[in-house]
């Protein structure tokens, strides 16, 4: 509501006010806060003895490849290379971006796209890559094994990054300086 002096005559006579009416005396709504609700009175209290605990049980190789939804010729005989991706090369890439380790399947056949000269391929899991990350090599080895996926590690390539300064773009030295002539 606008509660200025100054109130539009066509406001006032919208609302069916006339203009003798002060802001003061213009109706507001006024709505209770609503009420917050836990978790347990939405969901209904539950008694100790009434919790049940679910059971978490180890699957085995052949229940995780069957549930997954994935022929089992797609699956069967495949390699997976597990790998932490590189640095990026932009500066911001400082951060999270090699923390992570990935999982990649081995390429299978590729053709070349008569009508645009693309690489096409017929593997259903050849993108899959793109998302699996895992926070560790052992956690990408596990979901490896569980899948019943045959594996492989590449070798960490760890660089040394040496802390520069600004001032190295400027310095007067035999390795920045550059003859014109």
């Amino acid at each position: 509501m606008l509660r200025s002096k100054a109130i539009p005559q066509c406001f006032l006579l919208a609302r069916g006010l006339s203009s003798r009416h002060t802001p003061g005396d213009l109706p507001v709504p006024s709505h209770p806060d609503a009420k917050k609700k836990t978790v347990d009175s939405i969901l209904g209290v539950q008694d100790e003895k009434e919790k049940r605990f679910v059971e978490v049980r180890h699957e085995s190789a052949a229940e995780a490849a069957s549930i997954s939804g994935v022929p089992m010729e797609h699956l069967a005989g495949r390699t997976v290379r597990i790998y932490r991706p590189a640095r990026g090369t932009s500066q911001a890439a400082f951060g999270r971006s090699t923390d992570v380790w990935k999982i990649e399947f081995d390429s299978r056949e590729r053709w070349e796209n008569p009508l645009m000269g693309w690489a096409s391929n017929g593997d259903p899991q050849s993108n899959t890559s793109m998302m699996l990350t895992f926070a560790s090599r052992e956690d990408a080895i596990h979901f490896a094994e569980k899948n019943n996926w045959q594996w492989e590690v590449e070798k960490e390539q760890l660089r040394e990054i040496r802390p520069k300064s600004y001032s190295w773009n400027y310095a007067w030295n035999n390795r920045k300086r550059v003859s014109t002539k």
